[in-house]
């Protein structure tokens, strides 16, 4: 499992290394500007390869106002959310069964369904390093959710490396085992109309998940 992501400087097609073991642990909930200041490696990796508006194919902006784009934005826009780990074979970076991301909840702590309108789904943004990879099911499709223009057509449940992947409330997903030791790195931009951003959006450490009962140090 690497532990280095290498990217092309857009500016001065200078190739950069991102070494995941000398970052932070992440960023939770945070604004743009946090971005740039805890984790500047990150920011300049995210801004040499998250997808612009300028990059649309075939998109005119007197359509700005069409329902399959309303949800433009750039992203200094966005919330965003950074975890770096380290993992052995046999952990989790992420939920390990099939869940929802920001379906809103009823007093209970119940998700509710009910609250989530299909026609307006909110577009997120998703990228990882590497192994160990998320599988997805992208249900949106099969409710006739207006997608952002920018959506990769995903023929596979296993989402790749390096790249960035909108996906919506109503994507279902889950994430994988670590087959060896290395590191991971997971980036996720949100937009502001879904969550708030935090007071201190700096994360001091980041939670693995494992199988208690097959485990072994």
């Amino acid at each position: 499992m690497q532990k280095t992501t290498t990217y092309i400087n857009k500016d001065t097609g200078e190739s950069i290394v991102v070494d995941w073991s000398k970052q932070h642990p992440g960023i939770h909930r945070g604004l743009w500007r946090d971005v740039t200041v805890l984790m500047p490696e990150v920011a300049e990796l995210i801004k040499n390869t998250f997808p612009e508006y300028s990059t649309w194919d075939g998109v005119d902006e007197s359509d700005l106002d069409k329902p399959a784009l309303k949800f433009y934005y750039e992203r200094q826009d966005f919330i965003w959310d950074i975890k770096v780990v380290m993992l052995m074979p046999g952990q989790w970076p992420c939920i390990p069964n099939w869940h929802y991301d920001l379906i809103p909840r009823d007093s209970k702590g119940k998700q509710d369904f009910t609250k989530v309108d299909p026609d307006w789904c909110m577009n997120m943004w998703m990228w990882i390093s590497g192994p160990p990879l998320t599988m997805f099911r992208f249900c949106s499709r099969e409710l006739g959710v207006e997608l952002d223009p920018r959506r990769i057509d995903i023929d596979h449940e296993v989402v790749q490396p390096e790249t960035w992947y909108p996906f919506t409330q109503l994507d279902e997903h889950q994430g994988q085992p670590a087959t060896e030791h290395g590191w991971r790195a997971f980036i996720r931009a949100t937009p502001p109309s879904l969550v708030l951003p935090s007071d201190n959006p700096l994360r001091r450490h980041s939670q693995v998940y494992l199988d208690a009962k097959n485990f072994k140090w």
